[in-house]
């Protein structure tokens, strides 16, 4: 309740937070939808069909949540 959630960024490219964020401002996105934390990876995880594999960055970003505690 009263918590906005945090969206995470990986990409495998370096881009500041602060350009990501205004890159979603000038898409329409409202000023809610604000990157929190971004990490720079080697290689999108994907599964054996080629799709991205989503589980795989979800335990990233909850890694990172632990680490930020």
């Amino acid at each position: 309740e009263g918590e906005r959630p945090t969206l995470y960024l990986f990409a495998t490219f370096f881009i500041d937070r602060e350009e990501a964020n205004e890159a979603l401002r000038q898409a329409g996105f409202s000023n809610l939808a604000r990157i929190g934390v971004f990490q720079q990876i080697s290689e999108m995880p994907l599964m054996g069909t080629g799709k991205y594999n989503y589980r795989q960055l979800q335990e990233r970003a909850a890694e990172l949540e632990v680490a930020k505690r």
